[in-house]
């Protein structure tokens, strides 16, 4: 396989693996064969699209490019990073890595191959995700490995490659029993036009020469679990059941051919041969290369194949009945075919899902250098498809091993995927709705973010409307600037994506408030808002107060109601006081009852009522003793039902640090929290945060993590909306308090879905789902560091981005762990499937 400076990647597709050749029955159930790709674009390219390019067409497996060089024993750094973005963005994909470095490298001392084989166990070591290693590329070709022979003709590769694979095998089962050693060979013609060199082993010399190797190193342990071989045509017009007898090339349809040779070369020793136990072949770097269509632009070049084949053919095929004419789509299908009713094979990898430009490189992708699907992307689906089901009849292959195949049809000139029209329909302070429309039929995903953030962090449900489809865009913040993702994917492979940048408006002079009870949250015109609430502050202090991202504010502790309205002049809402002063203004949406009426024993009925001619929402803060966790006061925890009966919204305080003086019970927040939003039934709850020191000062006071801390771990617990006490705090929490605020609204509607609580070790989690994506909140409520394994149902394995945070972890089924520093929070955010 040529790299010719480009890099490569492997995509393995998981197909059921055939149990029998070509005129034998049907195969069996238990058969385990995968279809797979070689793209390194996996890997030093758009990772995330790659994968779900590959998910699309019903890839498995994934086999990229490393680069070794003498002397190192570790994956590099930067190796390293790329390693760990990839197999996030690959989840639920096989990861196969490929180590090679340049031919006069070839590790051939005791020293050089200590040294590779350190390598290759480091990545196993690091990568717990990756199984997988294929020992070096083509090592029977001097392109790849050189030596081949010696001064004096003498083959010396083959011993050389047997002993580097016996020192790798060792090293990599060392660190994990169930690694897969691949050792690699590869086809060649010396009568192949632009042959590559004339230093190489044809395949049967090779594995006759390895074996005997193997042999007289009196070895009793096998030196390979899978044998990969790249079974090249001697062009890519060549049919694929094509044998070549008399003929050094062992190629797809020589199967019976290669299974020989092998037997030959390993029979009856320590290392099995394919189709003993779990050993097996995988076809590597397979590919038939087209010709550029008239009219594509941007290739260079010259072509390096003798005969490329049409990217796709309408015209019926007559000689030997091999059905329909020859191009890729036919031969890629047919090869894979082909190989899944080959008993002792159990993978095929297209070579490619992307063309290379440079015509000297590879045309054998799915998709053209720009990124448009070729007919063969059908192909390769169907054929995928087709083996994940168990669906190919091995018994309809004709005598001469050519695939049964349906009568071509002809296939409709492809109109290009294309979004337009993309256009907010409405844009409120806190919703908006958007409108596009797709050129052709495509599954759409909708996605939504602070612009300054960069990334989205919501994704909005879609529709279809009269004139175009629909997604609404709800619980956003006012005055913020929002981007708009929308992402489309078409029947036929292609994808478009668009954005739209939107501001939304400042608070509203005279919002309608209301309940949403199945959710427990406050709507403001119809739309989730998240009150930041400061009570008893006086108006000196609104200019801090906003820019800390505070919203609410009632009781002026310096004047009146109006004098707080006028203050404020609509920057801000605003609520009144239980048997207060009244007021008229912009902002109002509500009123505060009594302070803490269950700590005087005051009973529901003999409340205040609201301050004359206030409309809106009763807001209502209890203490913390209807808290289990707390002493209950003498009148007993029966007052708590009737006053959450006579408001609108319910909050309380327990400020564990200032008045508990327990810094050990700050998980207590989030526990409290929830016994509250179970007693509101329905409404929403709230909580104050302790802000500053007041009571019990020491090591363990106030500080801006634990605002964080408690912040979200009222908010983990279904608190939807927060009040911060007392209203003067030190300049260091107003950042941290404009950033709770701020992760509030990167949320959006995540913030109001019922989450399911659970916890580990001393982290608390709530776990929330939204528009197919999950969402999990993990506070660490401790005062140490910790290491927390969590478990969440439905993660299937699917990686996390921690917001705000650069950074993703990875999963293992429905578990995945990472540190939390003393009050840590990370919010994670695994999108939905296939985005």
């Amino acid at each position: 396989m040529p790299r010719l400076g480009s890099k490569l990647l492997a995509l393995t597709v998981a197909v059921a693996f055939a149990a029998a050749t070509h005129a034998a029955a049907a195969p069996a159930a238990t058969r385990s064969f995968f279809v797979g790709a070689e793209e390194d674009a996996f890997l030093w390219g758009n990772s995330q699209q790659t994968a779900s390019v590959a998910r699309t067409l019903g890839l498995k497996s994934v086999r990229v490019t490393l680069q070794w060089k003498p002397g190192q024993t570790q994956v590099p750094a930067s190796f390293q990073l790329a390693l760990q973005r990839m197999v996030l963005d690959a989840w639920g994909i096989r990861v196969v890595a490929s180590v090679y470095g340049n031919p006069q490298d070839a590790p051939r001392t005791a020293d050089a191959r200590a040294q590779y084989c350190s390598f290759v166990a480091d990545l196993l070591r690091d990568n717990p995700e990756i199984d997988d290693v294929s020992i070096w590329d083509d090592p029977n070709d001097g392109t790849f490995w050189t030596p081949q022979f010696d001064a004096d003709g003498k083959s010396v590769a083959p011993a050389d490659y047997e002993a580097l694979l016996a020192t790798c095998y060792d090293a990599a089962h060392a660190v994990r029993a169930n690694a897969n050693v691949i050792a690699v060979a590869v086809s060649k013609s010396s009568a192949t036009p632009g042959a590559f060199t004339l230093a190489w082993h044809p395949p049967a010399d090779w594995f006759a020469k390895l074996g005997a190797a193997y042999l007289a190193s009196g070895r009793t342990k096998p030196i390979f679990d899978t044998l990969g071989y790249v079974p090249h045509p001697t062009s890519s017009a060549e049919r694929p059941w094509t044998k070549h007898p008399g003929s050094s090339a062992i190629s797809l349809g020589d199967y019976p051919t290669l299974m020989s040779v092998l037997g030959s070369a390993f029979g009856g020793t320590a290392q099995p041969v394919p189709g003993q136990g779990s050993t097996r072949i995988w076809y590597l770097g397979q590919g038939y290369q087209t010709r550029p269509d008239p009219g594509r632009t941007g290739f260079t070049g010259a072509e390096n194949d003798p005969n490329p084949v049409p990217s796709w053919s309408p015209q019926e095929a007559t000689d030997r009945g091999e059905g329909p004419a020859l191009d890729q789509p036919q031969q890629l299908e047919d090869a894979i075919r082909i190989a899944y009713c080959q008993p002792a094979v159990g993978a095929y990898f297209n070579f490619h899902l992307y063309d290379e430009s440079n015509l000297a490189g590879w045309q054998s992708g799915v998709f053209w250098p720009d990124g448009q699907p070729k007919a063969a992307y059908q192909a390769l689906r169907r054929a995928a498809g087709e083996v994940n089901s168990n669906s190919i009849d091995c018994s309809a292959f004709s005598p001469t091993g050519i695939p049964p195949r349906p009568a071509p049809v002809k296939m409709p000139a492809q109109q290009p995927l294309r979004i337009t029209d993309l256009r907010t329909t409405s844009v409120a302070a806190f919703g908006a709705a958007v409108t596009w429309k797709t050129s052709i039929p495509a599954d759409v995903q909708v996605s939504y973010g602070l612009v300054d953030f960069g990334v989205p962090t919501v994704w909005a449900p879609v529709v279809s409307g009269a004139d175009g489809s629909i997604a609404a865009l709800s619980a956003l913040d006012s005055s913020s600037s929002y981007r708009v993702w929308v992402n489309a994917v078409s029947d036929d492979g292609q994808r478009a994506q668009a954005t739209l940048d939107l501001r939304t408006p400042g608070i509203p002079a005279s919002p309608s408030a209301s309940l949403d009870r199945t959710n427990g949250a406050v709507l403001l015109d119809g739309q989730p808002y998240f009150p930041m609430m400061l009570y008893s502050v006086c108006p000196y202090q609104y200019a801090a107060a906003l820019a800390s991202g505070i919203n609410l504010f009632a009781l002026n502790a310096c004047g009146t109601f109006q004098s707080q309205l006028n203050a404020l002049g609509g920057a801000a809402f605003s609520a009144g006081i239980a048997g207060g002063h009244a007021g008229a203004g912009d902002g109002i949406i509500g009123w505060f009852h009594r302070d803490e009426p269950d700590g005087d024993n005051v009973a529901a009925s003999a409340l205040p009522g609201p301050p004359p001619g206030v409309p809106g929402l009763s807001f209502l803060t209890l203490t913390n003793h209807f808290y289990s966790g707390a002493a209950a006061l003498p009148w007993g925890r029966g007052v708590y039902p009737p006053l959450i009966a006579k408001a609108d919204v319910v909050g309380f305080d327990l400020y564990p640090l200032q008045e508990w003086c327990k810094p050990e019970r700050m998980a207590d927040v989030f526990y409290a929290q929830r016994e509250l939003v179970n007693l509101a039934a329905g409404k929403p709850t709230f909580q104050w945060i302790e802000a500053n020191d007041w009571k019990c000062y020491g090591p363990d006071s106030v500080t801006p993590a634990t605002v964080r801390a408690e912040s979200w771990l009222a908010i983990a617990g279904g608190a939807h909306g927060l009040g911060f006490w007392p209203a003067s705090w030190d300049p260091g929490m107003n950042k941290v308090i404009a950033g709770v605020a701020r992760d509030v609204a990167r949320l959006g509607p995540v913030i109001y879905v019922p989450g399911q609580a659970a916890a580990s070790q001393r982290v608390q989690l709530s776990v929330r789902t939204w528009s197919g994506a999950l969402y999990v909140i993990a506070v660490n409520s401790g005062w140490s560091a910790v290491n927390a394994k969590m478990t969440i149902p439905a993660l299937n394995g699917r990686p996390l981005s921690v917001m705000g945070e650069g950074r993703r972890v990875n999963s293992d089924g429905n578990t995945f762990t990472d540190r939390f520093a003393p009050m840590a929070v990370h919010i994670y955010i695994a999108p939905p499937a296939n985005s």
